[in-house]
């Protein structure tokens, strides 16, 4: 590996959505040494938590009930749509922006790898 791909994997290395985006830039390119390099980088800077494991699996099952009434909806949306209704819920319909913005945002950070 030269030093320019090596410099470029240091600066991708601090920032987990960085990282990503080099990873599957080395996928589109065929470039597996690369791809390997920044997964090994991936799982030793930034494991997968319990929480996301959690989240993914059940973002899995509620996309097969989805599909199961004919809806075909992404697991990340599946997910967003079940926290939203739990917390609509919850506040008795007193729902607001920010409670948005916390779905929103946990959503996307657990479903950061894909």
């Amino acid at each position: 590996m030269d030093n320019k791909t090596q410099l470029l994997l240091e600066k991708a290395s601090k920032k987990l959505e960085t990282l990503l985006e080099l990873k599957h830039f080395a996928v589109k390119v065929g470039d597996y040494e690369l791809f390997t390099k920044c997964r090994k980088i991936e799982l030793e800077k930034f494991p997968v938590t319990q929480e996301e494991i959690n989240a993914h699996e059940e973002a899995k099952y509620l996309n097969t009930v989805f599909r199961m009434v004919e809806l075909n909806i992404e697991e990340s949306m599946c997910y967003r749509i079940v926290r939203t209704l739990e917390l609509y819920k919850e506040k008795k319909g007193k729902f607001d922006i920010g409670d948005a913005s916390k779905i929103i945002i946990s959503s996307k950070n657990l479903f950061l790898r894909k």
